[in-house]
């Protein structure tokens, strides 16, 4: 977690969230250790991922097509803000699709079983729901 104490502490809850899910017996206290560890690699992977995400959505609000820059961190707040403030004037069962998606990090399968949906359809509403939030954030950031 490269020192970050706040990494390393989502992570083992994750990890012990795993753990409790998914609780079996082992016939050796090697193969414990050995699943114990998939787990805490797999969190850890997870996380990196989730963050990866959180700020590609950041560069796709703040960098123009055309530039080379890198926002700086008034931009991430202006676009942080302006990312709530979209969510809010969003119709509520996209805001739902969409934190459900990218905060806890549903799948497309798991939110078509949940909405019993196809997972087309399901891949349809998030991106009119992305195109929604992103027509709001961009109205907010120019303004």
């Amino acid at each position: 977690m490269r020192g970050d104490e706040a990494v390393a502490r989502d992570v083992t809850q994750e990890t012990l969230l795993r753990v409790v899910r998914h609780i079996r017996r082992f016939e050796r206290e090697e193969d414990f250790w050995s699943w114990l560890t998939c787990l805490v690699r797999s969190a850890a992977a997870d996380h990196g991922r989730k963050v990866s995400r959180y700020r590609r959505l950041l560069e796709r609000f703040t960098i123009d097509p055309g530039s080379h820059s890198q926002p700086g961190p008034d931009t991430e707040f202006d676009v942080s803000r302006a990312l709530q403030q979209g969510l809010a004037q969003l119709e509520a069962g996209d805001r739902q699709l969409l934190l459900r998606k990218y905060t806890e990090g549903a799948s497309v399968r798991d939110l078509a079983k949940a909405m019993e949906l196809s997972e087309t359809a399901v891949e349809s509403r998030l991106a009119r729901a992305r195109r929604d939030l992103r027509a709001i954030v961009s109205h907010f950031l120019k303004s």
